[in-house]
Parts: structure tokens; C-alpha cells; sequence
């Protein structure tokens, strides 16, 4: 018995299956149930349905009458009864949307006074349908004049229909309450200015500040410390939300790292979300680690441009400063070129990513109907800025090249200061074998010149800088006429012409 009773249930359910109103039931309550749990998220479902009260809606069976009854007209054309039909303008709901615009705005006290009229207003509705039989013949009349595959899925049609535009006004009431409650815009905003770095100019202090406790490995690596001052940096600029931004130690190995974009790597932010922005994956863990990465990029970025601007020219005082450049007066020059073609590159990378970063993506959220087209729109947002900023799998070549460059930059560094650490007030790296002033030979001057010039790393990084730059034109060149990435095309034009030989 137990077998013929769980056989009938499965036929049953085969059927509902194949049935198109249970399909578009199913799928509406499902939709309907993500909308009323967002609304709850947000505590503002009591306040839809007070809101509601304003105004009466039909019942679903009235509205798909007449939708159904609207439809038939398209196929059959008018009838001389469908105006007989017509029911009479209710004067009584004209009265009551006349008496809330006339101030009445606590909803719990207008559905109280209202609430007499609304029900003879249901009465009469109850009354007209009931003493109107002749709507039944006018729509058998139509359905005499229609063929089968005119009819064949106008009811459906028609309930898809009504239930399409109740769906479209709860969803459209829900996201504006979320938006509004969780302030998604103002949190968007944030975070583009703190961790994609578009307004860089508040926290310049502070990061290099940092910059150079790395440098010095000099106890940086404090959570606790580094989130106190990027909070009183972001405080008067963002009372609201500074508190909300933490930085957070992920790796004690690179943190015990000199080099600045290695060390780099052993920190992030974490911003504290609200539970319905997290609850309704707008902004979860993997979007972090998105904004993260882009950050962590940001800054190696603006550490190459802090240190390469901050390396002070090499000048030494000479009596003749027409005079041709003796062999440590190359070196400097040499020295200097490189540094010029850095900057240029850097700069250049620079400017790419920043146009990339100030997409302005809380501008498109008043276009969302519901909170999957949020979530999916901020999905889309973060692919196109990982895309843009290279950090996918696609360009990993690119970003080892990349890693070069910055390594580059970092050696550039130690061999300006060991240049600079030679050249003292006497012209130590002077060739020419000078006397001082006692008439003792300055021999451990002598041999330092000699030392620095024998030692020096200019050459190789010169040939350094050259193959980077060229493995990075062809990397670009790849993606910009093979792989199609056409908003590389900037980029790629600006390095490939300005490769050095």
C-alpha cells in the first residue's frame, strides 16, 4: 500500500512539474520569500506593510479576472456588453487618497480611520461581482471567436503578468530600504578612497611614514598600532565609518622583509560589514581579498614613486662645471638615466591604474531593481577592476615582470646611497691624484674611488632595466593584438615606444 501511495505521489508531483501555473507560482514565492527576508534584515517589512494600508489593493483573483479579460480583447476584439460592464469609479478610494495627501502621514492611525470605508469599499466590490453574471457569457462569447493557439497560454500570461508587477514594487521598495538603511553608496564610496587609493593625498604621512619603518625593519608589523593611526588619519574625514577600517598582520615572514613591496604582502584592511551586506553576499571575505589586492598594488606602486622622486641628485662641487664629465661623473649620469626611465615607467603604470580606481560604481545603484542585480553588478565591478588593475591569472606574466621592476627600483636605491656615501666635501671619487692641505697624500680617498668604481652595479642594472622593459612591451603587445585587450592599448603604445637600447 505504502509503495502504490508514494508511486501516486510522484505522479502528482510529474504533473505539478509540467504545469505552468505551479512553475510561476513556485518561482514567484521564492522570489517573493528573498525580498520579505531582505526586508527583515533591515527591519523594515512591518513598515511595507503598513505603508501598504494606504491603499487597497485588489485581490489576486479579481486582478487576474480582469487581466485575463483584457487579454481576450487583443484577440477578439470589443464587445457591445464590455462597457456595461464597467465598473462605476469608487468615489469612496478617491476620498481616501484626497484625505492622505491632506496630511494624514502616521500609517498605523490613517488604516484606523480608513479601515470602515475600506471594507464597504471590499463589500461592494463583493456585491458587483456577485449581481454581474453577464461577464461570464461575454468571455465564453470571446472564447467562441478565439482559436485554440490564441488561448493556449494567456493565462499564464496573464498571472505572470500581474505577479511581474507586484514582484517589481516590493523589489523596488526593498532595495531602496536596504540601500538606505545599510547606506551601501556611502560605504562603496569609502572604500574606494581608502583602499583603492583615489584620495591618496589624506594618507601620504602615514604611508610613508610607514614606508620607512619597513625599510628599517623597525617593529612595524603591530595590527593594533598601524589601525590607530590609519584611524586618527581617517577621522575628520570620515567620522562615520573610520572606526570601521582595521589593518591586520597575515604573514610574519614578509613582514620581517627590508624590501617595501615584499613586506607589503604581510598586511591588509578589513572592513567591518554590516550583517545584511554580508548575509546578502554584497560584500563578503573573496570581495575583501579583491579590494585587497588592488591596495596591496596601489601602494607598491606609489612606494616606487615616493622612492625613486625622493633620491636627491648627485652633485659635486667642480671648478669648471663645462668641463667633460670624468669617469665617477658618468657613473652619476648613468645612475640618474636610470632612475629617469623608472620614473617614466612607473608614472606610467601609475596613471593607468588610477583612471582604472576612480570608476565611480556607487553612481550605478539606483539602476538595481533588486538585491541579485546589486549583487551581481558588484560582482562585474570587481572582475572589471582586477581585470583593468592585471591582477587575474591572464596576466600573471605581466606582474612577474612587474615584481622585477619593483626589485629593480629597491637595488637603484642601495647603489644611489652607496654613491652618495663615497662623495664627501673633498671630492672623494675624484680620479686625479690630490694633495691636502698638510701635503699628505690622500691615498684612502685614492683607493675608495677606485674601490666604488671597480665595485659599482650601474652596468648591470642598466641591462637589467632594458630586458624588463622590453619582456613587459612584448607582454603588452601580446595582450593588447592577440589576447584582445584593447584598454591596455594606452599602455602598451607608451612602453613599446619608448624601449631603450
Amino acid at each position: 500500500m505504502g509503495m502504490e501511495d508514494d508511486l501516486l505521489l510522484v505522479e502528482i508531483f510529474n504533473k505539478l512539474q509540467s504545469c505552468p501555473l505551479y512553475q510561476l507560482l513556485l518561482e514567484h514565492a521564492l522570489e517573493s520569500g528573498e525580498t520579505q527576508d531582505l526586508l527583515c534584515s533591515v527591519n523594515t517589512l512591518s513598515e511595507m506593510l503598513t505603508s501598504n494600508n494606504e491603499i487597497q489593493l485588489p485581490s489576486l483573483h479579481d486582478e487576474l479576472f480582469t487581466q485575463f479579460f483584457a487579454q481576450l480583447k487583443v484577440y477578439c476584439g470589443a464587445d457591445n456588453t464590455d462597457y456595461e460592464d464597467e465598473p462605476e469609479p469608487d468615489k469612496d478610494y478617491e476620498d481616501l487618497t484626497v484625505c492622505n495627501r491632506q496630511g494624514i502621514r502616521n500609517h498605523e492611525l490613517f488604516a484606523i480611520f480608513t479601515q470602515p470605508l475600506v471594507e464597504q469599499r471590499l463589500e461592494r466590490q463583493r456585491e458587483r461581482l456577485k449581481s454581474n453574471p453577464v461577464l461570464m457569457a461575454n468571455i465564453l462569447k470571446r472564447l467562441e471567436r478565439s482559436t485554440c493557439l490564441q488561448l493556449k497560454s494567456e493565462l499564464p500570461e496573464a498571472l505572470r503578468e500581474i505577479l511581474r508587477r507586484r514582484q517589481w514594487l516590493a523589489n523596488e521598495y526593498a532595495i531602496r530600504a536596504y540601500c538606505k538603511e545599510t547606506q551601501v553608496a556611502e560605504k562603496m564610496r569609502f572604500l574606494r578612497h581608502t583602499m583603492l587609493l583615489e584620495k591618496y593625498y589624506l594618507f601620504v604621512p602615514y604611508y610613508n611614514a610607514l614606508f620607512v619603518r619597513m625599510e628599517k625593519n623597525n617593529s612595524w608589523a603591530l595590527g593594533s598600532v598601524l589601525t590607530s593611526k590609519l584611524c586618527a588619519v581617517l577621522l575628520p574625514h570620515y567620522p562615520q565609518l573610520a572606526h570601521y577600517l582595521h589593518v591586520k598582520l597575515i604573514s610574519q615572514i614578509n613582514s620581517n622583509s627590508i624590501k617595501v613591496y615584499e613586506a607589503l604582502e604581510a598586511i591588509e584592511l578589513d572592513f567591518e560589514r554590516p550583517m545584511a551586506m554580508h548575509q546578502w553576499y554584497i560584500l563578503t571575505p573573496a570581495h575583501m581579498q579583491d579590494y585587497n589586492s588592488v591596495w596591496r598594488l596601489m601602494l607598491k606602486v606609489k612606494w616606487a614613486v615616493w622612492k625613486l622622486e625622493n633620491m636627491q641628485f648627485l652633485r659635486r662641487a667642480r671648478f669648471n662645471p663645462c668641463a667633460p664629465l670624468d669617469l665617477i661623473g658618468l657613473t652619476i649620469r648613468r645612475l640618474e638615466i636610470v632612475r629617469f626611465w623608472l620614473i617614466f615607467l612607473i608614472n606610467n603604470l601609475h596613471a593607468h591604474i588610477m583612471e582604472a580606481v576612480s570608476r565611480q560604481f556607487e553612481l550605478r545603484i539606483g539602476e538595481c531593481k533588486n538585491v541579485r542585480e546589486l549583487r551581481i553588478m558588484h560582482d562585474e565591478h570587481l572582475a572589471w577592476l582586477k581585470t583593468h588593475c592585471m591582477l587575474t591569472d591572464e596576466f600573471k606574466a605581466f606582474r612577474v615582470a612587474l615584481d622585477q621592476i619593483f626589485h629593480l627600483v629597491y637595488v637603484l636605491d642601495m647603489e644611489w646611497t652607496t654613491c652618495a656615501s663615497c662623495m664627501h666635501d673633498h671630492d672623494a671619487l675624484c680620479l686625479d691624484v690630490t694633495i691636502s692641505d698638510d701635503g699628505i697624500d690622500d691615498s684612502e680617498t685614492q683607493r675608495r674611488s677606485l674601490e666604488y668604481l671597480a665595485l659599482n652595479q650601474v652596468a648591470e642594472i642598466e641591462l637589467t632595466y632594458i630586458r624588463c622593459h622590453q619582456m613587459l612591451a612584448d607582454i603588452l603587445n601580446t595582450l593588447v593584438h592577440q589576447n584582445d585587450h584593447g584598454f591596455l592599448s594606452a599602455l602598451e603604445e607608451t612602453i613599446n615606444s619608448s624601449v631603450p637600447h
